[in-house]
């Protein structure tokens, strides 16, 4: 089995057009939907963490992500 590519994250508490003082800061903001969560989920991501990741990956293959807490999904 290939390599495992993880992907760290922090839970997020900007929402709207707030958002714009993080990407300003180099973070991303995303959201994480699944059943298995009941409700989104914000986060933000480190912009040259996620570059490197998504060069490393590439489009087609499934990134292992964690949140600062310990949590993966």
């Amino acid at each position: 089995m290939a390599d495992e590519i993880l992907l760290t994250a922090q839970p997020r508490e900007l929402i709207g057009k707030q958002v714009n003082q993080l990407r300003r800061a180099g973070v991303i903001p995303a959201v994480v939907y699944g059943s298995h969560l009941g409700k989104p989920l914000s986060i933000k991501i480190d912009e040259k963490a996620l570059k490197t990741v998504v060069d490393k990956a590439g489009h087609n293959r499934l990134i292992r992500l964690t949140l600062d807490g310990g949590e993966r999904m």
